[in-house]
C-alpha cells in the first residue's frame, strides 16, 4: 500500500531497461496516490523507454501541476525536455 516502494521498484525497472514492468509499478504507485509527482515522473521514464514520448510528456505535465520539491520539479522539466526531443 506504499506508493513509494512501486515507485522505486519502477525506477529499477526503469534502469534494467524493462520498462513494461516499470509501467505497470508507476501506474499502480499513481493509483495508490494519484496527486503525488514522484509517481508521475516515473510513469514518464516507462513510457519514454517504451518509445511513447508523447504519452511520457503528458505524464511530466502532469506530474508538475502538482506540488513537489525544486530537485524534482528540476528532474520532471529535464525529462519533459528529453521527450520533446525525442517525439
Amino acid at each position: 500500500t506504499d506508493p513509494c516502494i512501486w515507485a522505486n521498484r519502477a525506477a529499477c525497472f526503469s534502469r534494467r531497461e524493462r520498462f513494461d514492468e516499470a509501467l505497470r509499478d508507476a501506474e499502480y504507485a499513481i493509483r495508490l496516490k494519484q496527486r503525488w509527482a514522484r509517481g508521475h515522473y516515473r510513469l514518464a521514464e516507462a513510457r519514454l523507454g517504451q518509445g511513447r514520448a508523447g504519452d511520457a510528456l503528458g505524464a511530466c505535465d502532469a506530474g508538475l501541476l502538482l506540488d513537489c520539491d525544486e530537485k524534482l520539479r528540476r528532474d520532471l522539466v529535464a525529462l519533459r525536455e528529453r521527450c520533446a526531443v525525442v517525439e
